[in-house]
């Protein structure tokens, strides 16, 4: 029926996708910056690339929002893959929403035909078509040398009882597996992921990375302590504290919409995408909605013209669920955070003043309660336990 068998494989080594990795690195200036915030970002990145030369094992990757968590992890894991004679690079993200974003770069650094996206939301419409009939093959069993994927793929690979889930098990043997947003593992089955974690690293040689800006407390859940990239943690967070907090209290919807329209470009968090429509229905033009009632292809749309309107100054005010907190790159001056667990605003301020242009003293995230917030399920969970958040851990 195919007139022959099909042809797997054809990507580019790992060794080579290390060279071409670093080439890019040098070439786009990640190692020569030419400000203070790239001059901290290029040491964590360089921090990175040496501790990748180290063993095998389970890590954790401590790293602010804004200090280039997505490249410098890819990195450690492109060092690791070299000096530790690992099969491939396994990038987990719990958002489709977000994946979108890493798979572009990653794309644009190793290029279209390297990387392999497996998750719903992926087309192979490309016009070679043996560029994609090489990627459904290898989607079906992750024979690819960097894969990005959702949390739910990880684990329904490990866990499923079909043959079609568990055809890519034996590929995650000699990985190097980077949990981008570790505060967002599955709560409910935390510890088998864990255990099944620990058991990859211990018995499949599999190096692990836990990558977060606010890092969950496991250690009472594994057996061996993770080892941290990162050296002084806490000058990190001070260098990159960019924003100050103002608690605005129990307002309503109409005032922050106002608060938003007497700035120029603003952002709103909202815990739930009913609230964050009420908050825009109130906006008037240059205004934007995010949430996962958008399609991908529309949500992508909506975001470059969003970094376009910032790059540009140009008039830009948004209403977002958490969507937008975590690896979505954007640059607001203010920004209006919900009520919510304490990781999500912080992930939330990581998208004010991200790159510390104005003191932080004069870029304020103002965290609100709503009366609808207040007297919501979801506050009562959260009354009970404020360390949890949207399916996050606590930290």
């Amino acid at each position: 029926m195919s007139q022959g068998s099909k042809k797997r494989g054809g990507f580019a080594s790992i060794e080579e996708l290390h060279d071409r990795f670093s080439g890019e690195l040098s070439k786009r200036g990640y190692l020569n910056p030419k400000n203070r915030i790239n001059e901290k970002r290029s040491q964590i990145l360089s921090t990175c690339i040496t501790k990748g030369k180290g063993g095998s094992g389970l890590y954790t990757l401590t790293v602010p929002t804004g200090g280039g968590k997505t490249i410098s992890s890819m990195a450690f894991a492109m060092e690791q893959t070299v000096t530790q004679h690992k099969r491939r690079i396994i990038y987990v993200i719990p958002y489709l929403s977000i994946i979108e974003q890493t798979a572009k770069i990653f794309k644009d650094f190793l290029g279209n035909e390297n990387v392999l996206e497996s998750h719903s939301n992926v087309s192979y419409d490309e016009v070679d078509e043996s560029v994609a009939d090489r990627k459904k093959l290898a989607a079906e069993n992750w024979d690819a040398p960097v894969i990005i994927t959702t949390n739910e793929q990880f684990w329904e690979s490990l866990y499923a009882n079909r043959t079609s889930k568990c055809r890519k098990l034996h590929n995650i043997v000699d990985s190097v597996i980077i949990f981008d947003e570790a505060q967002m593992l599955p709560l409910d089955f935390l510890k088998p992921c864990l255990n099944a974690l620990e058991e990859l690293v211990k018995y499949y040689g599999c190096t692990a990375v836990l990558c977060s800006a606010t890092q969950p407390e496991l250690k009472k859940y594994l057996t061996q302590t993770p080892v941290e990239i990162m050296e002084n943690i806490p000058d990190l967070y001070r260098f990159f504290n960019r924003v100050t907090y103002a608690y605005d209290g129990k307002v309503t919807y109409d005032y922050v919409a106002d608060k938003m329209g007497s700035s120029t470009q603003a952002l709103c968090i909202a815990s739930t995408k009913k609230e964050a429509g009420e908050i825009f229905s109130r906006l008037g033009e240059d205004s934007f909605y995010l949430s996962t009632n958008l399609c991908p292809a529309h949500r992508m749309k909506v975001i470059e013209e969003i970094k376009r309107r910032l790059q540009e100054k140009e008039p830009c005010h948004v209403v977002s669920t958490s969507i937008i907190s975590v690896g979505v790159d954007v640059d607001f001056p203010v920004v209006y955070l919900e009520y919510s667990g304490l990781d999500s605003l912080i992930q939330g301020a990581g998208r004010c003043n991200r790159e510390g242009k104005i003191a932080a003293n004069q870029s304020i995230a103002h965290i609100f309660r709503t009366e609808k917030e207040m007297g919501s399920p979801l506050h009562a969970k959260r009354k009970a336990g404020d360390q949890y958040d949207y399916g996050g851990l606590p930290c």
